[in-house]
């Protein structure tokens, strides 16, 4: 599934969702290659912080390299030497490149920035590094930018209701496969304030940088001939709900700078698509499987064949169940 790609990120839409399951499966069966691994925040933790349940451990190998703050390798169960210490700084401390020299448990805390991470990255690159690897988060909006392709993980962790769970992942895929706008608006990347793209080609620079503040402005400054509407930061929960409640009127499409950029909950997300809203990206997410797990922490799982089988029916994409480090692809 992963190839044809050197950079990989894994990402879940919820905690524990199996995106550390699907890591762990990765390495295992690249052990003979020189693999590198990072992260988006911090993973590799014994409990979440949040729920308190125990969450999947990342497993490293010798020969593995490792791009990890400096306050986490005191708990390093690994073996390992320092390779390279960067100036790239964290609220663990600054990043260090080491070189796993015995396998164990790793804790990996990484960048969080687009800028420090796309650095990063160039640097594991430099090393005749195989793939690297990125224990990422959907809410992370370095994806588009940093990574070559995605692996998407969904876990029973979510939801007792195996169909809130499908549900949901049904969503999370469609926004990660949002349609790229024409390279003609690639001059939107540059912009840090709505805009408004007019019919005859036009633009109007509003001198708002988010669309939460000055809503009222950016929905009177809307007319007829408003074809598209920029907005630089996060599609919002307070303007996608405006947005609805608009719904008889003309509206403009949207564009954003990537899937990442959407911060709404699955009800009003879902209602955009139910309207048939036509949002547009600048940056794209390659998905190019989805990754399962049937077990949550919490002590219920879904059934093995139910679940993949619904997921079957929502996407063409490859699905695999981390469990089984088995791989299907469905017709």
């Amino acid at each position: 599934m992963i190839e044809n790609y050197e950079v990989v990120s894994i990402v879940g839409n919820a905690k524990n969702a199996g995106k550390t399951t699907v890591l762990n499966a990765i390495v295992e069966n690249y052990m003979n290659r020189v693999l590198a691994i990072t992260s988006i925040g911090l993973d590799g933790e014994v409990l979440d912080n949040i729920s308190l349940l125990p969450k999947p451990r990342i497993f490293v190998h010798p020969g593995m390299i490792v791009a990890t703050a400096e306050e986490c390798l005191k708990v390093c169960e690994a073996q390992f030497s320092i390779i390279a210490d960067t100036d790239i700084q964290t609220s663990l401390g600054t990043i260090k490149i080491i070189h796993i020299t015995l396998a164990g448990y790793c804790l990996i805390g990484g960048p969080s920035t687009i800028k420090a991470m796309t650095r990063l990255i160039e640097l594991l690159k430099s090393m005749n590094i195989y793939k690297i690897l990125i224990d990422g988060a959907f809410s992370r909006k370095t994806l588009s930018k940093v990574t070559d392709a995605c692996l998407f993980a969904v876990g029973a962790v979510l939801s007792p209701n195996i169909d809130d769970v499908i549900k949901s992942a049904d969503l999370t895929i469609r926004q990660f496969g949002l349609p790229r706008i024409s390279k003609e608006y690639d001059y939107l990347e540059a912009k840090d304030n709505v805009t408004l793209i007019m019919e005859s080609g036009n633009t109007i620079d509003l001198m708002i940088d988010s669309a939460i503040t000055n809503m009222d402005m950016i929905f009177e400054s809307i007319n007829n001939e408003t074809r598209f509407i920029y907005l630089p930061g996060s599609l919002s929960q307070m303007f996608a709900k405006e947005y609805i409640r608009r719904r008889k009127s003309k509206l403009p499409s949207i564009i954003l700078k990537s899937p990442t950029h959407i911060v709404l909950p699955d009800l009003i997300f879902s209602q955009l698509l139910q309207m048939q809203t036509k949002i547009y990206v600048l940056n794209t997410i390659n998905l190019i499987g989805i990754a399962y797990n049937p077990f949550s922490p919490s002590g219920y799982c879904f059934d093995e064949l139910e679940f993949r089988q619904k997921l079957i029916n929502i996407t063409d994409l490859p699905i695999i169940n981390v469990m089984h480090e088995s791989e299907e692809r469905h017709e």
